[in-house]
Protein backbone atom coordinates (compact mmCIF):
# COMPACT_ATOMS: atom_id res chain seq x y z
CA UNK A 1 0.00 0.00 0.00
CA UNK A 2 1.30 3.60 -0.63
CA UNK A 3 -0.16 6.68 0.79
CA UNK A 4 0.96 10.19 0.39
CA UNK A 5 -0.36 13.42 2.54
CA UNK A 6 0.91 16.32 4.81
CA UNK A 7 1.16 17.61 7.68
CA UNK A 8 0.80 21.02 8.79
CA UNK A 9 1.72 21.79 5.33
CA UNK A 10 5.46 21.29 6.55
CA UNK A 11 6.48 17.44 6.55
CA UNK A 12 5.33 14.87 4.06
CA UNK A 13 5.38 11.05 4.37
CA UNK A 14 5.60 10.28 0.54
CA UNK A 15 5.19 6.46 0.69
CA UNK A 16 4.40 4.15 3.29
CA UNK A 17 5.28 0.13 2.51
CA UNK A 18 4.15 -2.67 4.24
CA UNK A 19 5.12 -6.39 3.12
CA UNK A 20 4.37 -9.50 5.39
CA UNK A 21 5.31 -12.91 3.77
CA UNK A 22 4.47 -16.48 5.27
CA UNK A 23 6.27 -19.78 3.56
CA UNK A 24 6.29 -23.23 4.41
CA UNK A 25 8.53 -25.25 1.86
CA UNK A 26 8.58 -29.10 2.60
CA UNK A 27 11.29 -31.15 0.63
CA UNK A 28 10.98 -35.04 0.61
CA UNK A 29 13.72 -37.27 -0.73
CA UNK A 30 12.92 -40.81 -1.61
CA UNK A 31 8.73 -40.53 -2.23
CA UNK A 32 8.22 -43.69 -3.88
CA UNK A 33 4.90 -43.05 -5.83
CA UNK A 34 6.43 -40.45 -8.08
CA UNK A 35 4.51 -37.67 -9.35
CA UNK A 36 1.51 -36.67 -11.71
CA UNK A 37 0.85 -34.58 -14.53
CA UNK A 38 -1.84 -32.43 -12.83
CA UNK A 39 -0.91 -30.24 -10.06
CA UNK A 40 2.11 -32.94 -9.56
CA UNK A 41 -0.39 -35.68 -8.76
CA UNK A 42 -0.70 -39.32 -9.39
CA UNK A 43 -3.64 -41.67 -8.77
CA UNK A 44 -2.82 -44.90 -6.22
CA UNK A 45 -4.97 -46.96 -3.76
CA UNK A 46 -5.20 -43.63 -1.45
CA UNK A 47 -6.50 -41.37 -4.07
CA UNK A 48 -4.04 -38.82 -5.41
CA UNK A 49 -0.43 -38.54 -4.35
CA UNK A 50 1.12 -36.73 -2.59
CA UNK A 51 -2.68 -34.87 -2.31
CA UNK A 52 -3.75 -31.78 -3.12
CA UNK A 53 -3.54 -30.30 0.29
CA UNK A 54 0.50 -30.88 -0.36
CA UNK A 55 0.03 -29.21 -3.19
CA UNK A 56 -1.67 -26.18 -2.71
CA UNK A 57 0.28 -26.00 1.14
CA UNK A 58 -2.41 -26.95 3.23
CA UNK A 59 0.38 -29.88 4.37
CA UNK A 60 3.63 -30.29 4.84
CA UNK A 61 6.59 -30.50 7.61
CA UNK A 62 6.49 -33.85 10.48
CA UNK A 63 2.54 -34.60 10.00
CA UNK A 64 3.15 -35.20 6.18
CA UNK A 65 6.14 -37.03 6.50
CA UNK A 66 4.36 -39.28 9.37
CA UNK A 67 1.43 -39.64 6.74
CA UNK A 68 3.81 -40.78 3.79
CA UNK A 69 5.80 -42.98 6.02
CA UNK A 70 2.60 -44.50 7.86
CA UNK A 71 1.61 -45.21 3.84
CA UNK A 72 4.37 -46.77 2.02
CA UNK A 73 5.05 -43.84 0.22
CA UNK A 74 8.86 -43.51 1.71
CA UNK A 75 11.77 -45.69 0.39
CA UNK A 76 12.98 -46.90 3.66
CA UNK A 77 16.65 -48.41 2.18
CA UNK A 78 20.02 -47.84 4.21
CA UNK A 79 21.15 -46.53 0.37
CA UNK A 80 18.79 -43.74 1.48
CA UNK A 81 20.27 -41.12 3.84
CA UNK A 82 18.77 -37.65 2.83
CA UNK A 83 16.96 -36.16 5.48
CA UNK A 84 13.30 -35.14 4.55
CA UNK A 85 14.06 -30.89 4.79
CA UNK A 86 11.04 -28.66 6.51
CA UNK A 87 11.46 -24.71 6.31
CA UNK A 88 9.45 -22.17 7.93
CA UNK A 89 9.76 -18.28 7.24
CA UNK A 90 8.01 -15.34 8.19
CA UNK A 91 8.80 -12.07 7.23
CA UNK A 92 7.43 -8.18 8.27
CA UNK A 93 9.09 -5.26 6.95
CA UNK A 94 7.55 -1.44 7.25
CA UNK A 95 9.17 1.22 4.63
CA UNK A 96 8.41 4.70 4.79
CA UNK A 97 10.31 8.18 3.23
CA UNK A 98 9.83 11.13 5.15
CA UNK A 99 10.26 14.83 3.62
CA UNK A 100 10.53 17.16 6.95
CA UNK A 101 11.28 19.98 4.47
CA UNK A 102 12.30 20.26 0.62
CA UNK A 103 15.74 18.34 -0.17
CA UNK A 104 15.93 16.87 2.96
CA UNK A 105 14.53 12.82 2.81
CA UNK A 106 14.78 10.07 5.52
CA UNK A 107 14.13 6.92 4.63
CA UNK A 108 12.94 4.69 7.67
CA UNK A 109 13.46 0.70 7.44
CA UNK A 110 11.70 -1.41 10.11
CA UNK A 111 11.73 -5.50 9.41
CA UNK A 112 12.03 -9.10 11.41
CA UNK A 113 12.77 -12.06 9.68
CA UNK A 114 12.83 -15.35 11.38
CA UNK A 115 13.33 -18.62 9.37
CA UNK A 116 13.10 -22.33 11.05
CA UNK A 117 14.68 -25.19 9.60
CA UNK A 118 14.30 -28.86 10.76
CA UNK A 119 15.81 -31.87 8.71
CA UNK A 120 14.27 -35.31 9.55
CA UNK A 121 15.77 -38.64 9.01
CA UNK A 122 12.72 -40.72 8.44
CA UNK A 123 14.25 -43.71 7.58
CA UNK A 124 15.18 -44.33 10.73
CA UNK A 125 14.00 -45.56 14.05
CA UNK A 126 12.48 -42.51 16.07
CA UNK A 127 12.99 -40.08 13.39
CA UNK A 128 16.18 -37.84 14.72
CA UNK A 129 16.32 -34.45 13.67
CA UNK A 130 18.14 -31.62 13.48
CA UNK A 131 17.16 -28.21 14.01
CA UNK A 132 18.36 -24.84 12.48
CA UNK A 133 17.47 -21.87 11.19
CA UNK A 134 18.04 -17.79 11.29
CA UNK A 135 16.80 -14.86 12.78
CA UNK A 136 17.53 -10.99 12.11
CA UNK A 137 15.38 -7.68 13.52
CA UNK A 138 16.18 -3.88 13.34
CA UNK A 139 17.22 -2.27 16.32
CA UNK A 140 19.44 0.25 17.34
CA UNK A 141 22.38 0.39 19.28
CA UNK A 142 23.87 3.72 19.42
CA UNK A 143 24.54 3.94 23.39
CA UNK A 144 27.50 1.30 22.31
CA UNK A 145 28.50 1.29 18.80
CA UNK A 146 30.03 4.65 19.53
CA UNK A 147 32.04 3.66 21.74
CA UNK A 148 35.67 2.39 21.41
CA UNK A 149 38.01 0.60 23.12
CA UNK A 150 42.39 0.44 22.84
CA UNK A 151 45.36 -0.55 24.41
CA UNK A 152 45.37 2.51 26.45
CA UNK A 153 42.34 1.20 28.68
CA UNK A 154 43.57 -2.49 27.84
CA UNK A 155 40.68 -3.04 25.72
CA UNK A 156 38.01 -2.25 28.44
CA UNK A 157 34.33 -2.31 26.80
CA UNK A 158 31.79 -0.88 29.17
CA UNK A 159 29.62 -2.32 27.16
CA UNK A 160 30.73 -6.45 27.34
CA UNK A 161 31.38 -5.67 31.01
CA UNK A 162 27.24 -4.68 31.38
CA UNK A 163 26.85 -7.85 29.43
CA UNK A 164 28.75 -10.05 31.52
CA UNK A 165 26.93 -8.57 34.97
CA UNK A 166 23.19 -9.14 33.00
CA UNK A 167 23.75 -12.75 32.95
CA UNK A 168 23.13 -12.20 37.36
CA UNK A 169 19.86 -10.75 36.29
CA UNK A 170 18.71 -12.73 33.41
CA UNK A 171 19.48 -16.10 35.21
CA UNK A 172 17.56 -14.84 37.92
CA UNK A 173 14.77 -13.77 36.15
CA UNK A 174 14.71 -17.23 34.60
CA UNK A 175 15.20 -18.89 37.76
CA UNK A 176 12.18 -16.95 38.97
CA UNK A 177 9.67 -18.42 35.81
CA UNK A 178 10.91 -22.02 36.30
CA UNK A 179 10.19 -22.24 39.96
CA UNK A 180 7.60 -24.59 40.80
CA UNK A 181 7.48 -26.06 37.55
CA UNK A 182 7.90 -29.47 36.53
CA UNK A 183 12.02 -30.28 35.14
CA UNK A 184 12.82 -33.84 33.72
CA UNK A 185 10.44 -35.51 35.55
CA UNK A 186 10.34 -33.31 39.08
CA UNK A 187 10.07 -30.04 39.97
CA UNK A 188 12.63 -27.68 39.00
CA UNK A 189 15.23 -27.21 41.56
CA UNK A 190 16.97 -23.82 42.26
CA UNK A 191 20.16 -23.02 40.81
CA UNK A 192 19.25 -25.11 37.49
CA UNK A 193 19.86 -22.48 35.17
CA UNK A 194 23.64 -21.59 33.68
CA UNK A 195 24.68 -18.00 33.38
CA UNK A 196 26.62 -19.45 29.85
CA UNK A 197 23.53 -21.02 28.49
CA UNK A 198 21.96 -19.59 25.23
CA UNK A 199 18.18 -18.20 26.79
CA UNK A 200 20.84 -16.25 29.79
CA UNK A 201 23.15 -15.12 26.98
CA UNK A 202 20.71 -13.55 24.25
CA UNK A 203 18.50 -11.38 26.19
CA UNK A 204 21.72 -10.48 28.28
CA UNK A 205 23.48 -9.50 25.18
CA UNK A 206 20.44 -7.89 23.39
CA UNK A 207 20.35 -5.75 26.54
CA UNK A 208 23.80 -4.44 27.42
CA UNK A 209 24.89 -3.28 23.49
CA UNK A 210 21.23 -1.79 22.93
CA UNK A 211 20.70 0.33 26.44
CA UNK A 212 18.19 -1.45 27.37
CA UNK A 213 17.19 -2.54 31.35
CA UNK A 214 18.16 -6.75 32.07
CA UNK A 215 15.08 -6.76 34.65
CA UNK A 216 12.60 -5.70 31.96
CA UNK A 217 13.64 -6.59 28.41
CA UNK A 218 12.03 -9.53 27.14
CA UNK A 219 13.91 -13.33 28.30
CA UNK A 220 12.50 -14.84 24.46
CA UNK A 221 15.92 -15.42 22.12
CA UNK A 222 13.28 -13.94 19.34
CA UNK A 223 12.11 -10.63 20.24
CA UNK A 224 8.68 -9.80 18.78
CA UNK A 225 7.71 -7.42 16.25
CA UNK A 226 6.89 -4.53 19.39
CA UNK A 227 10.20 -4.81 20.10
CA UNK A 228 11.39 -3.55 16.13
CA UNK A 229 13.30 -0.35 15.95
CA UNK A 230 13.82 1.70 12.79
CA UNK A 231 17.09 1.74 10.44
CA UNK A 232 17.63 5.32 8.65
CA UNK A 233 19.57 6.72 5.51
CA UNK A 234 19.21 10.31 5.23
CA UNK A 235 20.31 12.46 2.47
CA UNK A 236 20.31 16.69 1.88
CA UNK A 237 21.13 17.81 -1.70
CA UNK A 238 19.78 21.60 -0.86
CA UNK A 239 23.64 22.64 -0.34
CA UNK A 240 24.30 22.97 -4.62
CA UNK A 241 21.68 25.26 -4.55
CA UNK A 242 24.27 27.60 -3.20
CA UNK A 243 25.86 30.00 -5.25
CA UNK A 244 29.45 29.30 -4.17
CA UNK A 245 28.63 25.81 -4.26
CA UNK A 246 26.83 25.08 -7.59
CA UNK A 247 29.82 27.05 -9.30
CA UNK A 248 32.65 24.80 -7.38
CA UNK A 249 31.12 21.43 -7.53
CA UNK A 250 28.64 19.72 -10.22
CA UNK A 251 26.71 17.45 -7.70
CA UNK A 252 27.11 17.70 -3.63
CA UNK A 253 24.71 15.32 -1.64
CA UNK A 254 24.97 14.99 2.31
CA UNK A 255 24.20 11.15 3.13
CA UNK A 256 24.03 9.40 6.22
CA UNK A 257 22.70 5.87 7.43
CA UNK A 258 22.22 3.70 10.38
CA UNK A 259 21.61 -0.13 9.37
Amino acid sequence: DITEYSVRGLMAIRNIEFNYSKRRDTYVSGFRPGIGDMFGQKDSEYGLVPGLGFAFGFEGGEDFIQKSKGRDWLVMDENNITPAIYNNAEKFELKSQIVPFKDFIINLNVAREKNDRAEIQYMFDGMPRSLGGSFSITTIALSTSLKSSNSKNNYYSKAFSKFLENRDVISNRLEDTYRGTEYQGGEYQPGGVNRNSSDVLIPAFIAAYTGRDAGSISLSAFPSLLSMLPNWSISYTGLQKIPFIKEKFRNLQLNHSYE
